[in-house]
């Protein structure tokens, strides 16, 4: 009964997280925050539920700093929702992200030292520890590929 209720746990966060972001590709004019709420709360129970599988083995020290990037890449995605060539001053998204790459950064330290001596494979967890460092530069690589995409001019 317990597993049961875990998955329905995880099934409503998820779908939870794709209400959330769906209303604020709604709602363009809205400040974002549900969107970077929807996306934590999908990529949270995907977590959860990837490392609940029992046939799908996928090392937790490098499944996680994996997910802490694919996390901080997703938050570029709203940019393609403006107008081709727009001048933007993206000031507060790029606080936002970096003081959540930084947390995540730490926090995904902590886990990876800590599954350090349970981790049977050694080379996984050095692919996490290196995956830890990246939220900021995956950040950063994102605004930059969303600017090829588009075409903005990023205003000083």
């Amino acid at each position: 009964m317990l597993i049961n209720f875990n998955r329905l746990y995880l099934i409503l966060g998820f779908a939870l997280g794709l209400i959330l972001i769906s209303y604020q590709i709604a709602m363009v004019g809205d400040n974002g925050f549900f969107y970077l709420i929807g996306t934590g709360t999908c990529l949270f129970c995907l977590n959860r539920f990837l490392l609940r599988i029992s046939y799908i083995r996928i090392a937790p020290s490098l499944l996680v700093p994996f997910l802490f990037n694919v996390f901080v890449c997703l938050q570029a995605l709203p940019f393609l929702l403006l107008p081709d060539a727009a001048k933007i001053r993206p000031i507060g998204w790029v606080f936002i992200t970096v003081i959540i790459g930084l947390l995540l950064t730490i926090r995904g330290l902590v886990f990876v030292i800590q599954r350090y001596r349970t981790e049977p494979n050694k080379f996984a967890w050095f692919i996490g520890l290196l995956f830890v460092f990246c939220p900021i530069p995956t950040a950063m690589a994102s605004l930059h590929l969303m600017v090829a995409i588009k075409g903005f001019e990023l205003l000083p």
